[in-house]
């Protein structure tokens, strides 16, 4: 009985969905074109590289190494 009652309710909300999708109301609608916005933005900075060694004398990775060559390094024994 309950779950017949829920989908009495289901359908007759779906129902109301559907009837309230009417293509005449939709050609009333006025669209406005807002002006074109152009930002005012600061130009980029430019940051001066690190002062951590990609890898040492000894060819081992520092952990900015590691990071920094993630493509290389990934899936490989670093020391």
């Amino acid at each position: 009985m309950l779950r017949a009652l829920i989908t009495l309710g289901c359908f007759g909300f779906l129902l109301v969905g559907v009837a309230a999708c009417d293509q005449a109301a939709a050609s009333d609608l006025q669209v406005e074109r807002l002006p074109d916005v152009k930002p005012n933005l600061p130009a980029v900075p430019t940051l001066p590289p690190p002062p951590y060694p990609v890898t040492y004398a000894d060819s081992s990775y520092s952990v900015y190494g590691v990071r920094k060559r993630g493509n290389t390094t990934m899936d490989t024994d670093v020391e």
